[in-house]
């Protein structure tokens, strides 16, 4: 669905003051069809290389995995180089399970229109800088971290705030299972002394099973309430980001940077666009047709290769 837009006038063009955040509900068959193609116990996301995670060390109660997997088109039998989330050095992400890869190719076919019109819109800020090479090159929701998190609760006291990096600038959150809460400060106001700076213009969005929204949270403060849980009611989410470069991530040359602040172009030109938009969420159908193509796809490329191997005997 949109959303109200937030202006105020800067004497040449108004500015939106609050980062849109997209809402949409996934189906409960999808939702189970996604949850179901990862790990049922912890020794199986320890195999398919999940990661024990810390961002609260006064919680050790509280436990956290989290797995990285990439959904670029064409490329889910292959590794493609991307860089570690939390350690900043190089990662081969594996490719994803072939239903989240198959999601995301849906999700980016529903979303085409609104996706095309964005690529144009930032074309026009650069064509060879910025976020244009990397819708050009079909990167968008390619970038998966796959977020595990049970056991005692992180309150809202304790959450962890941050501002993401700039693979945020067009990031969707699903939630498979669990409810947690999106704590974000999507638009700066007027701090009363005295107040907490967590609770300054904070909104608290619940996150049920099944949740999804489209947010560029490398734009504002943002933090989760994770209520306790069991590991059999685990909180499971994953979050599909842009798949940058090690230098469009970390660009010394401001030029080619991908500029976060809220109050630059690029920004503006995305909160202005996502506002207007409409966000769209495939059926099961259309998802398990983007499998079915996939499936097909790895078939032949075994069937050639098995055939170059006859060949060359």
């Amino acid at each position: 669905m949109g959303q109200s837009v937030v202006t105020v006038s800067s004497g040449t063009a108004d500015l939106v003051e609050e980062a849109p955040l997209l809402c949409a509900v996934l189906g409960e068959d999808l939702q189970n069809y996604l949850f179901e193609c990862l790990p049922s116990d912890e020794d199986g996301f320890e195999r398919n290389g999940f990661e024990h995670c810390v961002d609260i060390k006064g919680l050790p109660g509280h436990k956290y995995m989290e797995g990285y997997f990439h959904a670029m088109p064409g490329r889910h039998e292959q590794t493609v180089p991307s860089v570690h989330p939390r350690w900043g050095c190089p990662l081969d992400r594996r490719p994803a399970p072939l239903q989240l890869s198959a999601f995301c190719a849906a999700f980016r076919q529903v979303n085409a229109e609104m996706l095309c019109s964005l690529q144009r819109t930032v074309e026009r800020i650069s064509k060879r800088r910025g976020l244009a090479p990397v819708m050009q090159r079909q990167a968008c929701f390619a970038d998966l971290s796959v977020q595990i998190h049970w056991g005692d609760e992180v309150p809202t006291q304790q959450a962890a705030w941050h501002v993401d990096a700039p693979n945020s600038f067009l990031h969707l959150a699903l939630g498979l299972q669990g409810r947690r809460a999106l704590l974000a400060q999507r638009r700066k106001v007027p701090r009363v002394p005295g107040q907490p700076r967590s609770e300054v213009g904070t909104e608290t969005l619940w996150q049920e099973p099944g949740a999804a929204y489209l947010s560029t949270p490398c734009c504002f403060p943002h933090a989760v309430h994770y209520p306790q849980t069991t590991w059999e009611q685990r909180i499971v989410a994953v979050q599909c980001r842009l798949l940058l470069t090690d230098d469009e991530l970390f660009a010394v040359d401001n030029r080619e940077a991908l500029d976060t602040d809220p109050h630059a172009t690029l920004a503006q030109a995305i909160f202005r666009h996502l506002s207007q938009a409409h966000l769209q969420i495939p059926s099961l159908a259309e998802v398990e047709a983007h499998h079915r193509r996939m499936d097909e796809s790895d078939f032949r490329t075994r069937a050639s290769i098995h055939a170059d191997g006859l060949q060359v005997q």
